[in-house]
């Protein structure tokens, strides 16, 4: 399967990254040829196809998420693939996660400030020299 076909059944949602945030993800991964990406926060799965679809050829991908909420395209285009869900609060799944096993992560899952703070402090154990951590958004008032 394509990754046309698989982000075309995917309907917008307010908690999606924007397109956009995809694609640059995407330039990144394919820019410096990362191999171990971890994405907290897959939600529908936009962003997860596209950073799938730019790893090197035996590229792995984890992806950590409170529930699945992947469209049955989605898990279609990422079968046969190098592709590991968690299910779990991202704290918890991240610590558990060898140290300096990954080269990309991208953390946009829980929102608030301080939860987005533990993530980053977590993550940074797991980069390997030179990697990249991604954060698209947090918001730091309580609601």
């Amino acid at each position: 399967m394509e990754l046309t076909e698989a982000i075309r059944s995917i309907e917008y949602h307010l908690w999606s990254s924007e397109e956009d945030v995809g694609k640059f993800l995407a330039a990144l991964i394919k820019m410096h040829q990362c191999k171990n990406i971890i994405e907290v926060g897959v939600f529908r799965g936009l962003t997860a196809c596209r950073l799938i679809d730019n790893l090197t050829e035996n590229g792995t991908y984890t992806g950590i998420d409170i529930e699945d909420h992947r469209s049955e395209t989605v898990i279609k285009f990422m079968k046969g693939k190098k592709v590991k869900f968690i299910f779990g609060d991202s704290l918890i799944e991240l610590a558990k996660l060898p140290k300096m096993s990954s080269d990309f992560i991208f953390l946009d899952g829980d929102h608030r400030y301080n939860y987005v703070k533990n993530e980053f402090k977590l993550s940074q154990k797991l980069l390997t020299h030179n990697g990249i951590i991604c954060i698209h958004d947090y918001y730091s008032s309580v609601f």
